[in-house]
């Protein structure tokens, strides 16, 4: 078993190093993170030549991680304002744009059950010019690390299995 504060964040690190671009002490605005993430995937098809594209799309993953030690119901508010912060951010309406997933990973101790139903009950989601333009969404995942359990929103379901691979 995999545990300890600085532990989990390095072993999630590397697990994120071979595929994704790695931003050490990250700030979002007024908001202090470990490290960003970023994988930006590209796809495209050409007729002839790269001068004639026939169609392209891009997705977009990043990852902000943060540790907290002890939370309150304050910083499940604060975790809704850095996601939508996020999106402000990050979400980069191009030609190509597909989609854009935005996760939040926090790590605490001791989570209480009313902030583990705050956090299952985000849902943050944005779909441009009705989803022609694409859509994004926010992925909220919290690691204790003293029970090693994760509490996610619906979002996340697709994504935990390698949080709990890396972690546990």
């Amino acid at each position: 078993m995999k545990g300890g504060i600085i532990i989990t964040i390095l072993h999630l690190k590397e697990a994120m190093a071979p595929n994704f671009n790695i931003n050490e002490d990250y700030k979002l605005r007024k908001f202090d993170f470990d490290f960003m993430a970023e994988f930006i995937l590209k796809n495209e098809k050409y007729f002839l030549s790269k001068k004639n594209v026939v169609w392209g799309y891009e997705n977009r993953e990043y990852v902000l991680v943060k540790k907290i030690e002890t939370m309150t119901q304050d910083d499940v508010y604060e975790i809704q304002t850095i996601a939508e912060n996020a999106m402000d951010e990050f979400v980069n309406l191009t030609e190509n744009h597909m989609s854009t997933h935005i996760t939040v990973f926090i790590q605490s101790s001791n989570i209480d059950d009313n902030i583990k139903n705050n956090i299952k009950n985000i849902s943050i989601k944005k779909s441009y010019m009705w989803g022609i333009k694409g859509w994004s969404d926010v992925r909220v995942i919290v690691f204790d690390c003293i029970n090693k359990n994760f509490t996610f929103n619906k979002a996340s379901k697709e994504i935990i299995n390698f949080y709990k691979e890396v972690l546990l």
